[in-house]
């Protein structure tokens, strides 16, 4: 298999596991949970909330991690949970369309929120922006723009209707620049070059978390690769390897071995849920229309907190 990983980059992989992953911990702990504690009143919600945060700091922190490597930048674990954190917040909020107006953030102009959560996102918006303290020019406030466009062409993969040359096209476009973004938090004046090799394993990162939420979007009535079948395991490693051997291309032989790992690793889940699904039948549909139930009593609380006398 040509998406094999180097025994270098699974030694690399067992590493962020064992040693990134508490720092991202403690990370969490220094700068998101302050705004938790700040933002969200209720304390029970407020753990709940800091579990959908950190749980999506990990998976965020490997993406960028992995960039880390191949770039030679610094891997900073506090910018890695404040993105994992916004990227979390930001993907709920936008499952209903009028946070479209979310808009205004990227663009540098004024947001009222209308929720603890909403107070929430623009905090770690504002603490991000801080923390980089880069001037309106550089690539990510652009890169983030075209991301927040392909988010609200996500809304379109609620439709039936909608096709499967665009349910592809949405999914590598919002994974690909998603993934861009976050990188570009490591690296300032990020390279057009870099941007297009981050939005590559972006896309593919993408394809893979549909089909861990295969039955979830489903059961949402959402339209994603996985839920359309548009992509099989053999065209799963077929997609890895090509992936690889371009960011080997890109960075330089040797430098992609986390990215490697985290692509590997990525993969194997996928054979491993098909055969959980038959195996388990009911019994796992069961469980995602829990996850499902879950997601949408999440998003009920963000309309009616008032936090405009907070």
């Amino acid at each position: 298999m040509h998406c094999l990983p180097s025994p270098l980059g699974l030694a690399a992989l067992l590493r962020y596991a064992a040693r990134d992953i508490p720092q991202l911990v403690r990370a969490f702990e220094r700068t998101v949970d302050p705004l938790l504690d700040q933002g969200i009143g209720d304390p029970v919600f407020r753990q709940e909330a800091r579990q959908r945060l950190l749980g999506t700091g990990f998976k965020v922190g490997l993406a960028m991690w992995s960039y880390a490597g191949a770039a030679h930048v610094r891997f900073d674990p506090e910018m890695a949970v404040l993105g994992g954190a916004f990227t979390r917040l930001y993907d709920d909020l936008m499952e209903d369309r009028e946070h479209i107006r979310f808009d205004v953030l990227f663009h540098g102009r004024g947001f009222n929120p209308g929720s603890e959560l909403e107070a929430l996102l623009a905090s770690l918006y504002r603490t991000i922006d801080e923390k980089l303290g880069r001037s309106r020019d550089d690539p990510l406030f652009e890169i983030a723009r075209r991301v927040h466009a392909w988010q609200i062409a996500s809304t379109r993969q609620r439709s039936p209707e909608i096709s499967n040359a665009d349910v592809r096209e949405i999914t590598l476009g919002k994974g690909g620049w998603g993934v861009a973004a976050l990188c570009a938090l490591l690296r300032p004046a990020m390279s057009s070059a870099d941007q297009d090799a981050a939005v590559r394993l972006g896309g593919l990162l993408q394809v893979f978390d549909d089909h861990y939420d295969r039955e979830l979007d489903a059961a949402d009535g959402i339209a994603t690769t996985a839920t359309r079948r548009l992509y099989t395991i053999r065209d799963l490693t077929s997609e890895a390897g090509a992936v690889r051997r371009e960011l080997r291309a890109h960075f330089g032989p040797g430098r992609e071995r986390r990215s490697s790992a985290m692509i590997f690793a990525m993969l194997v889940i996928v054979p491993i849920l098909r055969m959980r699904e038959a195996v388990g039948g009911g019994s796992r549909r069961h469980q995602m229309l829990n996850s499902s139930n879950s997601r949408r009593h999440f998003l009920r609380r963000t309309s009616p907190l008032d936090v405009r006398d907070r």
